[in-house]
């Protein structure tokens, strides 16, 4: 080989061994690339997880605070229940003193209305003119008191004497104020002579106890239709030994002492 031919050939050995070495550096250039490129989408996604762990955090942070408020509010309404509560049981208290405080004022205004019309009784059936005066009307009442009852005149003193004018019967009763107690029951035991006439004196009840006499009347004619022996006594009445009453609260009849009171007074008598 001559010196020429060994020179090209070493020229394109290095050549080659050029190129070689380009393309190994190309390659370790890409290799590096890869890499780095590779570093930099992982630190991405840590990035994304640290944003969503925060963003989740501050969720729940949100939701907790939601949920105390939420509570409070709660504690606050279940307060307000429990005072309303409170309340409610105060009016109800309050409306069952009311309705007793009420009863008891009927109770007492029927007592002093019963107390007015003690010494007054009603006179039916007594014949009405025209023109009859209040003092016409104390004259006809006199007058059936002697002629049917057999009292004297000056056995008796009123007050006042008037026809009811409301009533729609005729004619109209008469209702008369008697001075005197005692003399209003002489009045009373002598009516028992009216029986088997159109006449008839009854007693001036409130309108509370007429109701009640009206209903204890019902449970006295079921008991006389049975034979028994009944007697009315003003807002009572006696069958046989026993008195009756009306209990208001219940709406019925009713013993006034009970069974076993009553055993227990027989056996002491």
């Amino acid at each position: 080989m001559t010196l020429r031919s060994s020179a090209v050939s070493t020229r394109h050995k290095l050549d080659d061994t050029s190129d070689n070495n380009g393309a190994t550096g190309r390659e370790n250039r890409d290799v590096s690339c890869e890499a780095s490129g590779g570093a930099f989408n992982l630190a991405d996604v840590m990035g994304e997880i640290r944003n969503l762990r925060h963003e989740i955090t501050n969720s729940i942070t949100k939701m907790n605070d939601g949920m105390k408020i939420l509570s409070n509010e709660v504690r606050d309404v279940s307060s307000k229940v429990n005072d309303n509560s409170e309340q409610v049981s105060y009016l109800q208290g309050e409306n069952e003193r009311l309705s007793d405080r009420s009863s008891w004022l009927e109770s007492e205004l029927d007592n002093m209305k019963a107390q007015m019309k003690r010494n007054n009784l009603i006179f039916y059936g007594i014949e009405q003119s025209s023109k009859e005066t209040w003092d016409d009307t104390e004259k006809n009442v006199k007058n059936f008191l002697q002629e049917k009852l057999g009292i004297a005149d000056n056995e008796i003193e009123f007050q006042r004497v008037h026809r009811l004018t409301y009533s729609r019967t005729q004619p109209k009763p008469i209702i008369a104020n008697l001075l005197r107690y005692k003399q209003r029951m002489m009045v009373i035991r002598a009516a028992s002579k009216l029986k088997g006439t159109s006449f008839r004196i009854g007693e001036d009840y409130t309108l509370k106890v007429r109701e009640i006499r009206r209903k204890l009347g019902k449970h006295a004619d079921k008991a006389r239709d049975s034979g028994k022996a009944v007697k009315c006594l003003y807002d009572k009445i006696k069958i046989d030994d026993e008195i009756f009453i009306y209990d208001e609260n219940q709406d019925t009849i009713r013993p006034l002492r009970p069974r076993k009171k009553r055993e227990e007074r027989n056996d002491n008598r």
